[in-house]
């Protein structure tokens, strides 16, 4: 997994935070679904499931302002949940509707250096995330399928983490975040192995209000592309 995130204040305080992060984030991963119930001849339940997700970046520092000491920084997420899948015309070419509904938290937690201020408050959100996905195979011959797949996701953040902290206790207070996740990819699966490329895109928008420093709100930006493998059986 490749990965770039980019944070600014789009409304900023006065002296807005500048911590400098690699332009290029490589990060490993760790996706899996199961479907208890697909060997039983039961409409609705036999395409029920369960899944989750985990990647983490590696090696990730980060630049604090007034020093030469590079920070280590966490940068990873987590998501856990139901899936349904329904093949829309019960053939092999036909598109497959996948909805889902995940459990999920996404960190970037910068460690400042002893002795340095810090500037940017742990982000942590916390959501719940609704989602639905299309998946074509589009080419099925001699036991190989090429496919095509895209979804977008909606996660409803609760928490945003300590930069959700009083100012007075150094965070930029309570924020209204709205969050979306646009996904696409092409595969490649032969005898139950696949290969997939993948593009994502997500974005947070917060907005902490008019306060007495005036009216604060950024925005929180990941891509990535990524190289999956897998088995399917």
């Amino acid at each position: 997994v490749l990965l770039n995130r980019t944070f600014v204040f789009t409304q900023a305080p006065d002296n807005p935070p500048a911590y400098a992060t690699p332009s290029v984030i490589p990060a490993i991963g760790l996706a899996a679904a199961v479907y208890p119930f697909a060997t039983l001849d039961i409409p609705v339940l036999s395409d029920l499931g369960i899944g989750g997700m985990f990647y983490r970046a590696l090696g990730l520092k980060s630049d604090p302002p007034n020093t030469e000491q590079l920070a280590d920084t966490v940068l990873q997420t987590y998501e856990f949940g139901l899936r349904w899948r329904w093949n829309i015309l019960d053939e092999l070419t036909s598109p497959t509707l996948r909805v889902g509904l995940d459990f999920g938290q996404q960190h970037f937690v910068i460690n400042t250096p002893a002795g340095v201020v810090e500037e940017l408050p742990d982000i942590i959100y916390t959501y719940i995330k609704p989602g639905i996905e299309v998946d074509w195979v589009y080419y099925a011959e001699s036991g190989v399928r090429l496919g095509l797949v895209g979804g977008f996701e909606l996660p409803l953040v609760v928490s945003a983490g300590d930069i959700e902290r009083d100012p007075a206790q150094g965070g930029f207070g309570s924020a209204s975040v709205f969050a979306f996740d646009l996904g696409v990819g092409l595969y490649l699966r032969y005898a139950g192995f696949t290969g997939r490329f993948a593009a994502s895109y997500r974005r947070y928008s917060l907005n902490f209000g008019c306060q007495g420093a005036g009216c604060r709100a950024a925005s929180d930006t990941y891509l990535g592309g990524a190289l999956l493998l897998g088995y399917a059986y």
